[in-house]
């Protein structure tokens, strides 16, 4: 098993305009700001990916075990390292927050912090040095905080 490349992309463009009585238009743009990071991938560092679509019932969640997965090619994972998440989510918002057992602290400074992406949002996170995970470090939890059944998204980049 080995990914043969992982990157992440988030990008913004704009263009802004003021109007201006008897005188040309202002214009700041357009501009833009965009983050690219391409990770290292070979054994010792980004090489597997945990990517998954499903469905929650309203007020559901489910607990994603980076420690112990099946990958889309049907072999088993279990990640020592995380790199990167990508979220996107359809018709509610989705609470996204570390484990009640054995949480995924990672980016969240503490096992409590939650971020909650609203509907038909989404969130991504990546950094160039991994996060650890290990049989006692190793949950994310989502939640649907909606009314309606919601389907998401996700991928999380690591390495065994």
């Amino acid at each position: 098993m080995a990914l043969d490349f992982a990157n992440i992309g988030i990008s913004a463009a704009w263009q802004q305009r003021k109007t201006n009585t008897g005188y040309q238009d202002t214009v700041q743009g357009p501009d833009g700001l965009s983050l690219n990071a391409s990770l290292t991938v070979g054994a010792a560092a980004a090489n597997s990916i945990y990517v998954a679509q499903g469905t929650l019932a309203a007020s559901a969640s489910t607990t994603i075990d980076l420690f112990s997965f099946t990958d889309q090619l049907g072999q088993a994972v279990s990640m020592v390292r995380v790199y990167s998440i990508v979220v996107k989510t359809a018709d509610a918002a989705l609470k996204l927050e570390p484990g009640a057992s054995n949480p995924l602290v990672w980016f969240f400074g503490g096992t409590t912090p939650s971020i909650t992406i609203p509907s038909n949002g989404g969130f991504g996170f990546t950094q160039p040095t991994a996060a650890t995970v290990s049989s006692t470090v190793r949950n994310i939890k989502l939640t649907n905080t909606g009314a309606v059944t919601l389907t998401y998204n996700i991928a999380i980049i690591g390495g065994p």
